[in-house]
């Protein structure tokens, strides 16, 4: 999807090298090679190196966030339980 989008708006702004004004034409290419350098070099390449070399520590978050995140359970189901919807007995 990013690769995608970078392509349009490289188009987009290369388009721009093909009028008479030469600022307009160093603004188009220096848009597009942005554009460009941006989606293949950084984030196809540095982000994900940068997340494999972090590793698990980049999806750290502050405790006293927890709170804002909502908490899931996994609980397997079985047959014999009846339905999901059931409230266990105590």
């Amino acid at each position: 999807m990013v690769t995608a989008a970078a392509l349009i708006m490289a188009a987009v702004f290369a388009s721009f090298l093909f009028t008479t004004e030469p600022i307009t034409k160093a603004i188009g290419f220096s848009f597009s090679a942005g554009v460009l350098i941006d989606a293949f070099v950084v984030r196809l390449t540095l982000v994900p190196a940068a997340m494999a070399i972090i590793g698990a520590k980049i999806w750290h978050h502050p405790r006293w966030y927890d709170r804002y995140i909502p908490t899931r359970t996994s609980k397997a189901r079985s047959s014999t339980k009846g339905s999901p919807n059931e409230r266990p007995s105590r």
